[in-house]
């Protein structure tokens, strides 16, 4: 088996048994995307014999795929006939001129005899696949009068596209876009035509591991994606590139009716067999490293392979609106445009995949240290560069549907109206979901939890900063009555000209600090019980709840009992400075957590809290008094005789008709009772009976009242409470 390595891609090229040449892409060495599963592989086409095997050097040279379907009829009649495909790889422009020399190249016309059967070959449809050739792009362009800028059956402005092989620039980036070319015809040349471009994103791989910013310099390099090396470690593995991709598409209508005399012939009559007037498809493809294999459609891959025996694909054609000819040509040309978008489509997976594992790796950087907020330029650029998918995504959606309205009215015939480009528009519909849930989202998410980790960390260190200058305040209100005293003993005045003792300093700072201390507390306090604390129970629940676990007869999860009657002296001393300290503005934090957030401010309220959770264990409580224990059968006693009768006189009078139809036995609870060694309480009414009699309507009476409605108890039921 032999084998030739691109330098351009380290691309490999392998020779079968079969003499097919594939292409190993890089895309192979990352890893499959897990978030949406790939489509299913379609079946490969078989392996084709080529002429030659491309070298190092001759996959840079540019080239040209020609493949004629031709048909020949049986000159014995009864409508057999018989398929054939030619094709042939041009690397010089004489042998492409020559193409036009050999003979006229017009559908329908006849090509020549065999010599066997005396058929005729007619050559249904051409295809040129154009490979990073601006020579040949330019005389294909004159064959299918494609430079001409005449607005009626002119494309103004396709020429100028395919001429540029690279997108264009603004500020220093490429510029990506889709464009569509309406569909014209030609009445003088009896065709009509429609084209689309698109400016394509391309993936390859870096060929420097070691020197990635080597291809930084590119005039063409969109962005770069991260991927993981032979060693798992992460680093620059992708280069995405812009390359740009076109077809034309080409129908030829011999029913074309030719315009009367006031429209003028852009040409003269003799000057239409100059050109290409047949049924035709060019696809001009460019790749960034110039080599054939690295285009949109590679050389000699799944799709050139294919479309070398497509007509044989294709036998179950219908045989509808003509003849057989004309279907199987129409169903060729629906093939290779879905095709052509079947391969930008597969470029776009290639691209999304190595996506992927670009944002996985941001995210596993990111999860690492959410507040760094070193990480936010690189958040930023992947937006634009998510931003740069969805735009030129956006494009190429808009093409397909552009271009599916005007191949359905190519060939005139508008009953195969979904039948062009079928599946492409799910297929990108698929790719821009991809990229907004894969990408877009992702990245986004990504950008609010590290905001919202800074945010947080920022908060912590507004909290430890507030808590210095409390400190600080502290040391200024002690500071400040002495530097008062300072001032007032240094005044130059006639009291103190004697110079007296420091001893008066220090007699007049200390009771002049108490003062002053006594008038904070003062303050504070008749300040504390004025204002409301709305914050105070939600930020301290937790405490209360844990204390709550632990002795819930001290602790409710609002905070202590109000009625715990400590048992002994240094219980009550205990306890009075519990409810002191959780009575205030300063109740310490929860408790449970050795995260530094969430440890309390200052070591006063730490201190405070430890001693809350260590005192909760120690504190005895003693027993209820005995009065309020022999209270509580008087007052039940209380209820039954005074409250009970009460509310039976006022109901008796309200309903005479109950006592009718309830009969009470308390001789059977009594009994019950008394067998299981319970006292029946006094105001206990036994067993209430309820029973209904069925009428002869259908209707139930209760007792000697009024009937009731027959969906009612059934005779059988018997309610009782």
């Amino acid at each position: 088996m032999d084998r030739v390595r691109s330098a351009n891609d380290n691309v490999t090229l392998s020779r079968t048994d079969t003499g097919t040449t594939t292409r190993r892409s890089s895309a192979e060495l990352l890893k499959p995307r897990l978030s949406l599963p790939r489509k299913a592989g379609r079946a490969r086409s078989p392996g084709l014999q080529w002429h030659r095997e491309y070298t190092e050097e001759s996959c840079r040279r540019p080239r040209v795929l020609m493949i004629d379907y031709v048909r020949k009829e049986s000159g014995g009649g009864g409508g057999a006939h018989t398929r054939k495909v030619l094709a042939e790889e041009i690397h010089d422009l004489a042998a492409l001129e020559q193409v036009y020399v050999r003979g006229a190249r017009n559908a329908g016309a006849g090509g020549g005899d065999d010599g066997g059967d005396g058929g005729d070959e007619l050559l249904d449809l051409r295809l040129f696949h154009v490979q990073n050739w601006p020579e040949a792009a330019h005389f294909l362009s004159h064959k299918f009068r494609l430079r001409e800028q005449d607005p009626l059956t002119g494309q103004a402005g396709f020429a100028d596209w395919i001429a540029q092989k690279k997108p264009r620039r603004r500020a220093g980036k490429p510029l990506l876009m889709a464009k569509t070319w309406k569909l014209s015809s030609d009445p003088w040349r009896r065709v009509t035509k429609c084209a689309v471009g698109l400016d394509v994103m391309k993936r390859y791989r870096c060929l420097h591991l070691e020197n990635p910013q080597a291809e930084r310099q590119k005039p063409t390099r969109v962005t770069g994606l991260m991927g993981y090396d032979a060693d798992e470690i992460p680093v620059l593995h992708s280069n995405v590139f812009a390359q740009r991709t076109s077809m034309y598409v080409q129908y030829s209508q011999p029913d074309l009716q030719t315009p009367g005399p006031e429209l003028v012939a852009p040409y003269r009559s003799h000057d239409v067999s100059r050109y290409d007037n047949g049924n035709c498809i060019v696809i001009f493809d460019n790749s960034d490293s110039h080599s054939i294999y690295d285009t949109i459609i590679a050389a000699r891959g799944e799709w050139e392979s294919r479309w070398r025996r497509l007509p044989f694909y294709l036998r179950n054609v219908k045989q509808e609106h003509g003849d057989e000819g004309e279907s199987m040509t129409a169903e060729c040309m629906r093939t290779i445009t879905q095709d052509f978008f079947k391969a930008v489509a597969e470029n776009w997976d290639d691209l999304l995949d190595a996506s992927w594992d670009h944002i996985s790796i941001l995210e596993d950087q990111i999860y690492e240290h959410p507040a760094d907020e070193s990480r936010a330029p690189s958040l930023w650029k992947n937006q634009a560069k998510w931003l740069v998918y969805e735009k030129i995504m956006y494009g190429h959606q808009d093409a397909v549907n552009d271009l599916r309205k005007y191949l359905v009215e190519l060939d005139g015939d508008l009953s195969d109206e979904g039948q062009w480009l079928r599946e492409s528009p799910a297929d990108f519909t698929r790719l821009g979901n991809q990229i907004e849930e894969d990408l877009v989202k992702r990245t986004n998410n990504l950008s609010d939890l590290m905001y919202k980790s800074v945010g947080i960390r920022d908060s912590h260190e507004s909290l430890r900063l507030g808590a210095s200058m409390w400190r600080l305040s502290w040391i200024t209100f002690i500071f400040l009555p002495l530097t008062f005293l300072v001032s007032f003993f240094g005044m130059n005045v006639d009291t103190f000209k004697g110079n007296p003792s420091i001893k008066w300093y220090f007699i007049s700072a200390v009771p002049f600090m108490l003062f002053v201390l006594l008038l904070w507390y003062i303050l504070k306090h008749l300040f504390a019980k004025s204002r409301q604390q709305p914050l105070q129970r939600g930020a301290y629940e937790a405490l209360f709840t844990e204390l709550q676990s632990r002795r819930p007869d001290l602790f409710t999860r609002q905070g202590p009992r109000d009625y715990i009657r400590p048992a002994d002296r240094k219980s009550r001393w205990k306890w009075r400075l519990i409810q002191h300290w959780t009575a205030g503005d300063a109740v310490p934090r929860a408790a449970g957590s050795a995260a530094a957030e969430e440890e309390p401010v200052g070591q006063w309220n730490r201190l405070k809290r430890y001693l809350i959770q260590r005192w909760t264990a120690e504190i005895n409580i003693s027993a209820p008094p005995a009065d309020i224990e022999a209270t509580g059968p008087l007052i039940s006693a209380a209820l039954h005789q005074s409250v009970l009768p009460a509310v039976v006189a006022a109901v008796e009078p309200a309903t005479p008709s109950l006592r009718s139809v309830m009969s009470v036995v308390p001789e059977s609870r009594a009994a019950e009772q008394a067998q299981e060694h319970l006292e029946l309480p006094e105001w206990n009414s036994g067993l209430l009976v309820e029973e209904r009699t069925e009428g002869a309507d259908g209707s139930w009476a209760q007792g000697d009242g009024d009937a009731v409605d027959a969906g009612g108890t059934g005779p059988e039921n018997k309610n009782m409470s």
